[in-house]
């Protein structure tokens, strides 16, 4: 269990590790990992909700894909 100093700094590298990995599903990189356990596991040590984050990473990709076909 981390103390509510830890919190803070923890999260945000969680945060951080997802961020990452999004940005390497929306270049097709392991895209079958957003949902995936270890998806919603980083976003729980990141204290997210994993089905909105997922939710607005589908929306952002598809508008990205809109965009890039206009």
């Amino acid at each position: 269990m981390t103390s509510d100093t830890e919190a803070g700094p923890t999260r945000a590298l969680w945060r951080t590790v997802l961020m990452l990995a999004l940005s390497d599903a929306a270049k097709g990189k392991d895209a079958g990992w957003v949902g995936s356990a270890d998806f919603r596991l980083v976003c729980a040590l990141g204290d997210l909700d994993a089905e909105a984050v997922r939710r607005a990473f589908e929306a952002d990709t598809a508008r990205m894909k809109r965009l890039r076909a206009a």
